[in-house]
């Protein structure tokens, strides 16, 4: 049986390929006519892909949708797969996902699994809840495996990313061998709340794993979600019981979207301009609010029956009888609900936990029970143990009051009326979590559609094919130029004053682009301006650009809060006129999920820059702005050369190909050759 899951008609699909390739032809530049758009939910917890072909697009947005469906041994098939990845004592890729974890576990009972590498839950680290402004990885970082040893964490999600990459080729290719890896586009779906530095680190990341950034975009995860359930409300039963005078998601009307995942809680609200078109009202929020940390208690519940060190030995050394008490443990709580009466939940205690339990406390689990304040409250029958609803009710309490109390105060941010509370993610399922949130706010629309965990990758092919969903964003912080102005003795500081050829100027100067809270559109640029050189004999023009994380108008760029968030260089063209009249074109565009900005010199020649990063293009070739790095950060890097900006494409080797080395076990690549 395939694995691809999705309404395949009678026709052959090499036919069906073949006859989408004559009637288009040529795809055409904008993505609403890509011929494949790939969508990828890299989770915390799980991850997965779907996949979306040009003509069922266009009869049915979301519908027509083919998921991989992963296998997770004798279990049932699923829409994810866990986020972990394998490598080998090498440090060359082995294997991801449920295959990974089946992998690990086998070698943990064999004891043959000191020298390999196995990650899990690694993608928090981008995330730092006390600092949503910064990243919590950079280029240099490092991730421990589970034996504590550090790796490249870029290596790490680039492995992963660079696995699901391989397999929505090889998944396309089986049904579909007429496309050509250059017809898949790709996006990549991030929570809102995260840092412009978190986006940026996944783009690297993918960039490593040889997706090209011209076929990337990141969406958030949120945006996503509210493009799939305004395509979707005539079919959504929240909304069938509505009048139309009521009916949510019209425009005009307001609504918050809250995706509830492993980890966190990520919430964005929205205006509704027209048919599955956004405007943002206030910037996303959220918090460290997921699903896992009902698990956790769970895990901590157990350990105060047993002790640490038995629980220890029971998760490190039978790693296969762990992973599936944590699978019955996640049924149970997406399946519970208050019943108020002395009803109990059971769930299946493993043979390995129960005589690790007996070696480290020289009694059996029912001993140990009977002696806590618990023990009116939990059984143990056989090989299970049995929990009052009471008792399993309080492994809820905190996250669940954490989340109402955050989208509690968030609501009370927003001046306008919300007429309507969106569920998305994997905990949005949970029964407990649905009454709490229509017990909470009775006077709101609370919708949590079918499927809930699969509506942010279906909303995700809407929005690679079509960005103006979201019309309209708020900005986080206040963003500019590193600047020169005319030196005013009045009220510039004397130590800022330069010499030019043009006069004096006062460097260092914030030039405001967008202030924070300002609403941008996602298509118009938020600045055009003119950048005029200060020397008859310039040749470049250097944009870098600040954003202020404090100030919402600083003066100086190296006033505190203000950090450089890249460098635009433009190479002025071959003009024979050596005058102080020559200036670079610059568009800054802030509306869309990452930062773009269009240059033009005096010449006509055009520029991009594109993510916040270092990195450029013309469009007749390729340049690059290389940001000094420390390479011994990451193992294996071996850099033969890099190049200086301005050379052809024959020498053009960014410095990213000589992180790459890092990756030169990756299966069937040796990236050292191509620096």
């Amino acid at each position: 049986m395939s694995k691809l899951q999705g309404p395949y008609s009678a026709m052959s699909t090499v036919d069906r390929c073949f006859v989408m390739l004559n009637k288009y032809g040529k795809m055409d530049t904008t993505w609403k006519k890509k011929l494949f758009v790939a969508a990828i939910d890299f989770g915390t917890k799980f991850s997965g892909f779907a996949l979306s072909f040009l003509p069922d697009y266009e009869r049915d947005k979301t519908t027509n949708i083919y998921w991989y469906m992963w296998e997770p041994g004798d279990q049932p098939r699923t829409h994810k797969t866990p986020t972990c990845l394998l490598l080998k004592p090498d440090m060359s890729f082995h294997s991801f996902g449920y295959e990974a974890e089946t992998q690990y576990a086998e070698l943990v009972e064999d004891n043959e699994h000191k020298d390999w590498h196995f990650f899990r839950r690694f993608k928090m680290q981008l995330f730092k809840p006390n600092d949503r402004n910064t990243c919590g990885l950079s280029s240099q970082s490092t991730i421990k495996d589970t034996e504590g040893r550090d790796f490249s964490a870029l290596a790490v999600f680039s492995y992963s990313l660079d696995y699901m990459k391989r397999k929505i080729i090889e998944t396309i290719g089986e049904k579909f061998p007429s496309v050509r890896e250059d017809d898949i586009h790709y996006v990549l779906t991030t929570p809102a709340i995260w840092s412009e530095q978190a986006k940026l680190f996944m783009r690297k990341a993918a960039k490593n794993a040889h997706i090209p950034t011209e076929r990337l975009r990141i969406a958030l995860e949120p945006e996503c979600a509210a493009a799939y359930v305004q395509t979707k409300t005539n079919e959504l039963p929240a909304l069938d019981m509505m009048t139309q005078e009521k009916r949510a998601m019209k425009p005009g009307s307001c609504h918050v979207i809250i995706d509830l995942g492993g980890d966190t809680l990520d919430i964005a609200a929205h205006r509704v301009i027209g048919h599955c078109q956004f405007e943002e009202i206030i910037p996303p929020d959220g918090g460290p609010w997921g699903g896992d940390n009902i698990n956790m208690k769970y895990e901590q519940f157990l350990v105060r029956i047993s002790g640490g060190p038995a629980f220890a030995k029971f998760r490190d050394n039978h790693m296969d009888d762990y992973l599936t008490m944590q699978r019955q443990f996640e049924n149970k709580k997406c399946a519970f609900k208050e019943t108020g009466d002395n009803s109990k939940v059971t769930i299946q205690i493993p043979k390995s936990f129960r005589k690790l339990h007996e070696k480290h406390n020289d009694e059996k689990l029912t001993e140990s029970v009977r002696q806590m304040p618990i023990s009116d409250d939990v059984e143990f029958r056989g090989d299970k143990i049995r929990i009052k609803t009471k008792l399993f009710h309080s492994f809820f309490t905190d996250t669940i009051d954490g989340i109402l109390e955050t989208v509690d105060g968030v609501l009370s941010k927003i001046p306008e009326s919300i007429d309507t509370i969106i569920c998305v993610g994997g905990f949005s399922e949970c029964q407990l979590l649905k009454d709490a949130f229509r017990a909470k706010f009775p006077d709101k629309t609370v919708i949590i559609p079918p499927g809930a965990v699969t509506s942010i990758l279906k909303g995700a092919i809407i929005f690679g094919r079509d960005q103006s969903v979201i019309n309209k964003h708020i900005s986080r912080h206040t963003y500019g130029l590193d600047w020169n102005g005319d030196f005013d003795t009045e009220i510039h500081d004397p130590e800022k004053r330069e010499e030019t050829d043009d006069g004096y100027v006062c460097r260092d100067i914030f030039k405001k682009l967008i202030g924070k809270g300002d609403q941008v559109p996602y298509d118009e640029p938020a600045q055009n301006i003119d950048a005029y050189v200060k020397s008859k004999y310039q040749t470049v023009i250097d944009f870098p650009f600040y954003r202020s994380e404090i100030k919402e108008n600083p003066k100086y760029i190296d006033e505190i809060g203000c950090r450089l968030m890249g460098t635009m260089r433009v190479y002025l063209g071959e003009s024979k006129v050596k005058s102080l009249d020559r200036c670079v074109k610059l568009k800054v565009y802030f509306g869309a999920t990452e930062l773009k900005a269009e240059a033009e010199d005096d010449t006509g020649k055009k520029y991009e820059f594109l993510d916040t990063s270092t990195q450029f293009r013309t469009y007749g070739h390729f340049l690059a702005l290389i940001v000094e790095e420390n390479p011994d950060a990451l193992p294996g890097i071996i850099v033969k050369h890099v190049c200086q900006p301005g050379r052809t494409n024959d020498f053009l080797q960014t410095k990213w190909l000589a992180h790459m080395a890092t990756f030169a076990a990756l299966e069937h690549r040796d990236y050292s050759q191509v620096i």
